[in-house]
């Protein structure tokens, strides 16, 4: 593992991660546990690790299987994780993998949700609050308003964690394009990275970091927010 950050948090380097992964995620289907534990090889993972206080309060919008939330269990400690999706089947197997992880001295209070519409979010507000690949699926017209409606379960001082696929190149754009087709069937719809820079200022969250990485043929954004 590579040097402590702030003196609490061990990120995990990518061999690391995926052993853990594919190791907690041994009672769901084979599928489920290939595309868990090589995520960490097409998804810059450890710079979103790396920005979540330790013991946090954190929201993850589109969690799917819950990967997010379960790193963050783990190696974060965080105290309590919800996590919003509108597939129960992904609900479920979330669940399933993060009653694996708890500890005795400090339980971790898991909340997940199979729901789509912002409405049926908490109303609470969280130290971190993440939208993770999520954006490019949302509908065109629900977009923005997702975006503030996240925006506002911002706490004071807490942090917005945004990332999404590259625009451009657009070689790099088509590729995740084609693999959005094959895996979730979905022709998705891109946002410009200027727009959501507008949006969050429009929400009183200051831009902290902006970090553009590549994986392979994926291109990553990732903006990290702050509350005032």
């Amino acid at each position: 593992m590579s040097s402590s950050l702030s003196g609490t948090l061990n990120v995990p380097t990518d061999k690391v991660m995926s052993k853990f992964i594919w190791n907690i995620y041994k009672s769901s289907s084979f599928t489920i546990r290939i595309l868990a534990s090589a995520r960490t090889y097409i998804c810059p993972l450890q710079p979103l690790l790396s920005r979540v206080p330790f013991e946090s309060s954190v929201f993850d919008i589109g969690c799917g299987n819950g990967l997010f939330l379960v790193l963050v269990s783990f190696f974060n400690k965080a105290k309590y994780v919800c996590g919003v999706e509108p597939n129960k089947l992904s609900v479920s197997t979330a669940e399933i993998v993060t009653r694996k992880i708890n500890f005795p001295d400090k339980p971790i209070i898991y909340d997940f949700r199979a729901v789509s519409d912002p409405s049926d979010w908490p109303t609470r507000s969280f130290s971190v609050v993440s939208m993770i690949d999520v954006m490019h699926h949302i509908p065109i017209n629900l977009q923005k308003q997702s975006f503030k409606e996240a925006a506002a379960r911002v706490e004071k001082s807490g942090i917005f964690l945004y990332k999404d696929m590259c625009r451009y190149p657009l070689w790099r754009a088509w590729f995740n394009r084609f693999h959005d087709l094959v895996l979730a069937r979905q022709w998705i719809n891109y946002v410009d990275i200027k727009d959501i820079k507008v949006w969050a200022s429009e929400c009183g969250l200051a831009l902290e970091e902006e970090k553009h990485y590549t994986r392979l043929a994926y291109g990553h954004e990732l903006l990290v927010f702050r509350r005032s």
